[in-house]
């Protein structure tokens, strides 16, 4: 086989398997393809959440930008940053849906069950984020991840907030 014959039968080879990883690897969906949009907004940015104190504030929307109901599901991750792992009673957290909104699971580590959203409707949840008095001293900030997932288009978006935790006490 000479060269150029052998060249042409590569560039074939390498178009073979472009194409053929194009059929198995989708091209990057356009944000208005995606059946939710979603954001989180920490509502006092810079905050510094202290041991027993006031608990800082995330705003969470999903919004359905589909002509049909879809199904979703929410995940809430929680982590220290510091030397010491987050042990139960250290942080609270509560997610408190707003007016027509569903509540959702606020158990951290585990997806929730699947609700509905209607056609082009928005839901809103407030997300408080407080460390307790038993905060360990040692650790500096509280990391809170929510991510997220649709059942009929395989959509997933996780979005994430850092607390700095002062070392202060409250009464």
């Amino acid at each position: 086989m000479s060269v150029r014959s052998r060249s042409v039968a590569a560039t074939v080879a390498a178009t073979a398997l472009l194409a053929a990883g194009a059929a198995v690897v989708p091209a990057a969906a356009d944000a208005a393809s995606l059946p939710f949009a979603y954001s989180l907004v920490n509502q006092h940015a810079g905050q510094k959440l202290m041991p027993g104190g006031v608990a800082g504030t995330l705003t969470m929307k999903l919004t359905n930008t589909t002509s049909k109901a879809e199904k979703f599901s929410d995940s809430i991750t929680l982590w220290g940053q510091g030397a010491v792992a987050l042990k139960s009673g250290d942080v609270t957290l509560r997610v408190t849906p707003r007016a027509g909104t569903p509540a959702v699971s606020s158990t951290p580590g585990a997806w929730g069950a699947y609700i509905t959203i209607p056609a082009h409707a928005t839901f809103t949840w407030t997300v408080s984020v407080q460390a307790t008095k038993a905060w360990p001293v040692k650790d500096n900030g509280v990391g809170v991840q929510i991510g997220v997932r649709g059942q009929s288009h395989s959509f997933t978006s996780k979005k994430q907030v850092n607390f700095a935790v002062g070392r202060v006490r409250t009464a």
